[in-house]
């Protein structure tokens, strides 16, 4: 217990829904001396920030749900079902853009891209990340350059947009590759 209590506290941005998906099926299980059992298995994606180092992390988290055993402690207190596995997995942050439904999605035959997150960088704090997520997003810069170009602003959001135009004929094409 005293390990767990050593971890760093987390904060979910809960009130961004765009960055957590989930996704919930059933199946039959097979019970050893018994018939099968259909089980709920439900997969959680989500982020969260490690507070103290605002490290941005993404995690994912696949709950078994059983229903509820009659007589069980579950049962007695009126709750439908119970976790029969929970399983959480934290990894480096990967972004959540990989699960926002696009319009026409999987109907493209265009090449896919090799563009990095810069939200990636661990040193950038949430809104540098957020930033440098939409400049990117907005002028077709490579994560390289989009930090370049928010740098050379002073990390000014609003000048680096206003001003990218003008800069975008003096910038090298590997700029956008």
């Amino acid at each position: 217990m005293q390990t767990l209590l050593q971890l760093p506290g987390t904060a979910h941005p809960i009130q961004d829904a765009q960055r957590f998906s989930y996704d919930a099926w059933q199946t039959d299980v097979p019970v050893t001396g018994g018939p099968s059992q259909t089980v709920a298995i439900v997969v959680v994606h989500g982020e969260f920030v490690e507070q103290g180092t605002n490290n941005l992390i993404s995690f994912d988290r696949v709950f078994a749900l059983a229903p509820s055993p009659p007589g069980s402690p579950a049962a007695a207190v009126g709750s439908p079902c119970i976790i029969t596995n929970d399983q959480l997995t934290i990894r480096r942050y990967n972004g959540f853009e990989s699960w926002i439904p696009s319009a026409g999605a999987g109907a493209s035959t265009a090449a896919p891209t090799a563009t990095v997150n810069p939200a990636v960088n661990y040193s950038l704090s949430p809104e540098q990340q957020e930033m440098a997520r939409v400049l990117q997003e907005q002028t077709g810069l490579n994560a390289e350059w989009t930090l370049k170009c928010l740098e050379s602003y002073g990390w000014n959001f609003q000048q680096a947009i206003t001003e990218f135009p003008q800069a975008r004929s003096t910038l090298p094409p590997e700029a956008f590759q």
